[in-house]
């Protein structure tokens, strides 16, 4: 689901530059996902770092609508 929320860990932002950390689960369990990326407007883009590698992602901010 697009809306689907979830609770962010360790955040950190310095600049447009934030960081943190999300917990999943999976068929194989809980797994922690570590989060890095750049904010530009309304988007955030970045790369994801998951126990099979890295990834990119993007998101966008909701409106409160």
């Amino acid at each position: 689901d697009e809306s689907e929320t979830r609770d962010l860990l360790d955040v950190s932002a310095r600049g447009n530059e934030l960081e943190f950390m999300s917990e999943v689960k999976s068929p194989m369990g809980k797994m922690k996902l570590k989060f890095s990326g750049s904010i530009s407007g309304d988007a955030l883009t970045g790369k994801v770092k998951t126990p099979m590698g890295s990834r990119p992602f993007d998101g966008k901010r909701l409106s409160a609508d």
